[in-house]
């Protein structure tokens, strides 16, 4: 391979200098740098491509005040299933930054964000390997249900930012091609942007004008709680913008000047790319030369009326990239095809090139501005390995034109990218690098016909499902989780049961965070169908059952329970009388008569995976039979007791004594009781820490127990460690319960109206902020 790449140079939009772009810059650089403003602001930049919206904002950033921190980051047209992308760069710049600040700033930081996390930074060092010089080592999470772990991701990650942006320092985020960002990004940045506790936070978005699908989201979540906002539609430059930077090149005549100025913006639709592009080719091709008599510039009319009949911005990289030499093509062009970034190592592997060669290559690109070092991707990384990236997307289409015009199909490309990513799995352990991986395995699914092959990697896709599932991209996951499930034979089921049914059990699971209610049944009748017994029958409706109660389909919801419960062999009927309510009332005294609290503390432990699965079906059944069926909510709490008796406490052990405490208080007025039994289930969290239950029960415990034997300054303290722990754990929906039933037992007990008030109103806010709906309304 050759650089020959003298005279091809590629004019970016940031050569225009930014001519007719003051009143822009003037705007976004008031937005940004205002000082009073302490909510977070969105500036939502539009235009088409090519319209200089990335170089803008990059060039106003460069002017921030030099404490304040950047992140930026861009998205990729052709890597989309890469789950949570940008948090996870952005959690390594800032995890960068913290490690390069002077001490004590950067230990007090630390200590700040380690509380701020805490108990749950191990989730953010899943995410991003790259904190643990900042967060040190963090315990294991509990293991929640899969809508509480995307929640609790959520709360983690605004905890973070609440943190950090609490230390002085304003944080600017920068989201190039927002239009391709993955589902995870958008649902995690939704709940930043709205979050009143984050301040000093500045969100710059920038997408294709007319993709406006994840800018609408964004605009739906600031609806509500009215952040302030910019919006910046870049059109093309005016014919005198153009005149000016013809004048930058060339000394032609006012009139000729301006008349060449009309032209091409007609030609380019004033798109800034474009223009200085002509510009820089009619330069170039001898279209402006001298003039004979040595006076100035002028124009050949002939052969600028030619190159103006090609000056789309598609035409216009593809004639770029086409002056290079051929080697030097099938670089760029195997670049394009293996995503948004690649490095000098890489594309050795996939090409064969000589390593200082191509190393040559890349630096004279990068001169000519055809490539640019990724965000993030310097530091101490060796030369080979520095992350790169096209300069512009379009560049990255023609690059991926030119290449699919010699060799057709890029599947080979793919195939070899995949079990490159892959390799470099192996040896780091890096998710992007398996995200990556088997992405671009699904793209080559084709050229997989090696049966160990394909089965090896359908264990590699059920680990990404899984990581994509933990890092809250339901869709990735989903994605992912079909491409798994193809990978594996049409007898799995009989060969590999136990593969398979998890693989089954997580598509599902991801299907159901989706809200694809068709794939959820598809995959829940799958695994149902191929069930061995009642546990893995359980298992397959597990997620049904979810989707029903967060419905609020609650009669339908008791009906997969009820079956549930019969393939346990622990048949429940569907309809209760009081009789049948009565019965099973006095069997269940009878059976508690003669022990203490701490004999049904001391009850030893549930080791019977049915007993434990009936038990978890019975407390999901609960909340519909709530709402629906009393006299079977009634009936489900008696049998949670009588089981924990017969086979032992467990966590969810815990929700059963609190609820027969409620039936205490309601059924026989014995409130000394009742308060006991809420003690007991408080003292089997602790014992299983079962910090997933802590706000239910609080919620429970303080709201129909507690009242009767507790003042109203006690019953608030309980009700506020419900909040607290219902916001650690990701259970929200308690969380603001507590928040709701606290503020209005004050109200009702005379507490001043403008000691009141401010508090609903704060409370009100971060209700919307946490998406319940239900609760905010009560409050507003």
């Amino acid at each position: 391979m050759t650089t020959p790449l003298a005279g091809t140079r590629h004019y970016r939009t940031a050569g225009a200098s930014f001519v007719g772009r003051d009143e822009a810059i003037g705007g976004l650089t008031s937005f940004l740098f205002d000082a009073a403003r302490r909510r977070t602001g969105l500036v939502f930049l539009s235009g088409l491509p090519g319209s200089g919206k990335s170089a803008l904002a990059e060039h106003v950033l460069a002017h921030r005040p030099t404490k304040d921190w950047v992140v930026a980051f861009k998205f990729d047209q052709y890597l989309t299933a890469a789950p949570a992308r940008f948090f996870v760069a952005a959690l390594g710049t800032i995890g960068n930054n913290i490690v390069a600040l002077d001490e004590p700033e950067r230990t007090t930081l630390c200590r700040r964000l380690v509380d701020a996390v805490s108990p749950n930074g191990q989730i953010l060092l899943d995410l991003c390997p790259a904190l643990e010089p900042v967060l040190g080592a963090q315990p294991a999470p509990i293991e929640l249900g899969p809508l509480e772990n995307q929640i609790r991701l959520s709360l983690v990650l605004r905890r973070f930012f609440q943190a950090l942006t609490a230390s002085g320092r304003r944080l600017f985020l920068f989201i190039d091609d927002l239009q391709w960002a993955d589902g995870a990004t958008m649902r995690v940045l939704g709940d930043l942007v709205v979050d009143p506790q984050i301040v000093g936070l500045t969100v710059i978005v920038a997408s294709r004008q007319g993709q406006d699908d994840n800018p609408r989201k964004l605009r739906r979540a600031l609806h509500v709680l009215g952040n302030p906002t910019l919006d910046l539609n870049l059109a093309g430059l005016s014919p005198a913008a153009i005149g000016e930077l013809i004048g930058k090149r060339a000394a032609l005549p006012a009139e000729a000047k301006a008349s060449l100025a009309e032209r091409i913006g007609a030609a380019t639709d004033g798109n800034p790319l474009a223009v200085v592009n002509v510009i820089s080719l009619m330069m170039e091709q001898g279209v402006i030369r001298r003039a004979e008599d040595g006076s100035g510039d002028q124009v050949w009319a002939e052969a600028a009326q030619g190159l103006l009949g090609n000056s789309a911005v598609d035409v216009l990289m593809r004639s770029r990239l086409a002056a290079l030499d051929p080697a030097t093509q099938e670089v760029l062009g195997v670049a394009a095809n293996v995503g948004d970034t690649f490095d000098a190592a890489l594309i050795t592997e996939l090409t064969g090139t000589a390593a200082g060669l191509l190393q040559g290559a890349f630096e004279t690109l990068l001169h000519e501005d055809i490539l640019v070092a990724a965000a993030g991707g310097g530091g101490a990384a060796a030369a080979d390995r520095r992350s790169l990236r096209f300069a512009h997307d379009k560049l990255q289409e023609a690059a991926r034109g030119l290449w699919d015009d010699v060799h057709g199909d890029p599947i080979r490309v793919h195939l070899a990218a995949a079990r490159a990513f892959s390799r470099r799995w192996d040896a780091t352990g890096d998710s992007d690098c398996l995200f990556r991986a088997v992405t671009l395995f699904e793209k080559a699914e084709a050229r997989l016909t090696d049966p160990a092959e394909r089965l090896r990697l359908a264990g590699r896709a059920a680990i990404a499902v899984r990581l994509a599932l933990d890092s809250g991209d339901p869709s990735a996951g989903l994605t992912f989780a079909r491409f798994g499930l193809r990978l594996r034979p049409e007898d799995a089921w009989q060969t590999d049961h136990d593969a398979i049914r998890d693989a089954t059990l997580d598509a599902a699971e991801a299907a159901y965070l989706c809200g694809d209610l068709a794939a959820l049944e598809a995959f829940s009748s799958q695994a149902a169908g191929a069930a061995r017994n009642g546990l893995d029958w359980v298992a397959a409706n597990r997620n049904r059952l979810r989707q029903k109660l967060g419905a609020m389909e609650y009669e339908a919801a008791l009906d997969i329970a009820v079956n549930m419960l019969a393939r346990l062999d622990a048949p429940i009927p569907r309809r209760v009388n009081g009789a049948q309510v009565g019965a099973a009332f006095a069997a269940t005294a009878w059976a508690l008569k003669g022990r203490s609290m701490d004999d049904l503390f001391e009850l030893p432990h549930m080791t019977d995976p049915r007993a434990e699965a009936e038990l978890e079906t019975l407390m999901f059944a609960s909340s519909a039979a709530y709402f629906a069926q009393p006299n079977l909510f009634a009936l489900i709490v008696f049998r949670m007791v009588r089981l924990s008796l017969a086979e032992g406490n467990s966590a969810l052990s815990a929700f059963g004594w609190v609820c027969y405490g409620l039936a205490q208080c309601a059924v026989v007025g014995n409130f000394r009781s009742g308060h006991a039994f809420g003690q007991l289930a408080l003292r089997l969290v602790e014992e299983f820490g079962a910090e997933d239950l802590r706000a239910r029960i609080h919620m429970l415990f303080s709201v129909f127990v507690r009242q009767w034997s507790e003042g109203r300054t006690a019953v608030a303290a309980h009700l506020l460690q419900g909040e607290e722990a219902g916001i650690a754990s990701g259970d929200l929906e308690f969380a603001t319960y507590c928040t709701w039933h606290r503020i209005n037992d004050g109200f009702w007990a005379g507490v001043p109206l403008d000691r009141i008030a401010p508090e609903v109103e704060d409370s009100r806010i971060v209700c919307l902020g946490y998406h319940q709906s239900k609760v905010a309304f009560l409050l507003g």
